[in-house]
């Protein structure tokens, strides 16, 4: 398993698994340990909870971290998208204030 920093969003990412690799060797080692731990789930059912435990932890874990790091892109796309606009926003020309020097408008009396 090599783990790659993903460059949009920082956390770590895996490809080229040795399981994606090797699909054959990776069914000839899954069947027979599915097979036997379900052999021993019937043979001693109280082992079935702490796999049922191990499974939600995996299975919590693993859906964590696929919605960091979906998180994690929309930020890095958003941060982008807006610093596209900024930078393309022309800055806007100052008004400058009043001050003792220059003329003012004189005030208009209603009645």
């Amino acid at each position: 398993m090599k783990d790659h920093a993903c460059l949009r969003c920082g956390f770590d990412c895996r490809r080229d698994s040795w399981a994606e690799r090797h699909p054959t060797a990776t069914a000839v080692i899954a069947v027979p340990t599915i097979w036997t731990v379900i052999s021993v789930t019937l043979a001693y059912p109280w082992f079935f909870i702490p796999v049922l435990i191990v499974a939600a932890a995996w299975w919590v874990d693993r859906r964590q971290r696929r919605r960091t790091a979906i998180a994690a892109r929309a930020d890095y796309e958003h941060r982008v998208l807006i610093a596209r606009e900024l930078a393309q926003r022309e800055p806007r020309q100052r008004r400058r204030g009043a001050d003792q020097r220059s003329p003012t408008q004189p005030l208009r009396r209603t009645a």
